[in-house]
């Protein structure tokens, strides 16, 4: 997508942002569904995965699978499991909240993305978005970063849709609070969860 289309579109979104309040409340869409597109180069030369990369080891490719939300359910693991078991690759995760499928006989690799997709795990986008667990599961967090994470991949899924492909990748990181977990200080765009006060009742904010 490139900084300056990004840097137009927040502009854009912050424009709609504002002609939604009604009486000084924000309104959020309520759908919590994220969204699977994504767009991009085809990698290596493979038309199935976005972003497969061929290894030094001759026929073999890997395959980096964007996890949305960074949530894997049990059933997914399963899914996961039953295809290393019949394809030999090897599995590894990432500091991104992604996942590396390493080893995978290039033969195979269109079999294997068309039972990915259909798991919940598709090929990484131009804008890359990772999270804290926030206070669903943390007991120090000031933020529910989730809800927030949830918004933001379901609005960059389709602004990256929209816009399309192009120029350096964007990192989005997003920490509950000050503790950073979520290396918001690392990336291109880094949010972290602080306490405020709206109307004079406690409420979320982000810096």
């Amino acid at each position: 997508m490139g900084a300056d289309a990004f840097r137009e579109a927040v502009f854009a979104e912050r424009r709609a942002v504002i002609a939604a309040m009604s009486g000084g409340r924000l309104l959020l869409p309520e759908d919590d569904a994220v969204s699977t597109d994504s767009s991009g180069d085809a990698g290596d030369g493979f038309p199935e995965w976005t972003g497969a990369l061929r290894q030094r080891q001759r026929g073999r490719a890997a395959l980096p699978l964007r996890v949305p939300l960074g949530d894997v359910t049990a059933r997914q693991l399963r899914q996961l499991a039953e295809l290393v078991g019949e394809t030999g690759v090897e599995i590894r995760f990432t500091p991104a909240q992604g996942m590396v499928l390493a080893d995978l006989v290039e033969e195979r690799l269109g079999e294997v993305s068309a039972r990915l997709r259909p798991a919940g795990f598709f090929p990484p986008a131009s804008v890359a978005l990772t999270r804290c667990a926030g206070t669903d599961t943390c007991t120090v967090g000031t933020t529910r970063v989730r809800a927030l994470a949830a918004l933001l991949e379901t609005g960059l899924s389709s602004l990256t849709a929209a816009v399309g492909a192009g120029g350096a990748d964007i990192t989005v990181k997003i920490s509950g609070c000050a503790n950073g977990c979520g290396h918001h200080l690392l990336a291109d765009i880094g949010l972290q969860g602080v306490a405020g006060n709206a109307g004079g009742r406690p409420a979320p904010h982000y810096t």
